[in-house]
């Protein structure tokens, strides 16, 4: 797990037992697509990329 991962778990309050397997792609896949431009991805950042934060992450986790 990398330290972007762990402060997205950790800002949303979950243990890695906690995401299901749509949630942990997607988590990766907006870090690898930070890293390939070159970006360092931040919490902040991820966290405005949500696009259903209206419903309280439920798309991501179990």
């Amino acid at each position: 797990m990398t330290k972007f991962t762990a402060e997205v778990l950790r800002n949303y309050g979950l243990h890695i037992s906690q995401i299901n397997a749509i949630g942990l792609p997607h988590i990766t896949h907006f870090e690898f697509i930070c890293r390939a431009n070159r970006v360092e991805p931040t919490f902040e950042m991820f966290n405005c990329n949500n696009p259903r934060q209206n419903y309280y992450l439920s798309y991501y986790f179990i």
